[in-house]
């Protein structure tokens, strides 16, 4: 997923920026305020990668944002990469094999990550999606996404 595929040139950026936080006061309209040089904003399209099992080959396996990258908005990112390094652990103990414990783990974690990732998206077009001016959408898709994640991997 890519946001937006037009890049504003550099020296719009801090006014770009400024202009989306105009609704701040105090200490963070004040720094607001100071948001002046184009070099020192960073702007770049949200994307998202899912790569579909198997996730290794050989013995090498990709874990994390690696395999699954995600917009910020559900904060899911680090924790996906520890519960990838649990089940990958969990599936290579119990296989009978490592290339049996691999294909467990490749196959299973999918379905989670796919969710994370799709659900992450979805929120991120939803904060910008006008029609859901009010938050009330992004509010509630936010709280199943939380619900989900809260379930035992």
């Amino acid at each position: 997923m890519v946001t937006s595929a037009a890049r504003p040139a550099q020296e719009e950026l801090p006014a770009l920026m400024r202009g989306h936080l105009t609704h701040l006061s105090g200490m963070a309209g004040d720094l607001r305020d100071q948001i002046e040089d184009p070099a020192k904003v960073d702007y770049r399209a949200m994307e998202t990668l899912l790569l579909a099992a198997p996730t290794y080959r050989g013995r090498v396996v990709v874990i994390g944002d690696a395999a699954h990258t995600t917009t910020p908005q559900l904060a899911a990112g680090g924790a996906m990469c520890l519960e990838d390094s649990v089940a990958l652990g969990e599936e290579l103990a119990r296989g009978d094999s490592i290339d049996a414990g691999l294909r467990a783990y490749s196959e299973g974690r999918f379905g989670r990550c796919e969710f994370v990732v799709e659900a992450s998206a979805r929120l991120s077009a939803l904060q910008m999606d006008p029609a859901d001016a009010d938050g009330s959408g992004f509010t509630e898709a936010m709280g199943k996404s939380v619900a989900a994640l809260a379930q035992e991997f």
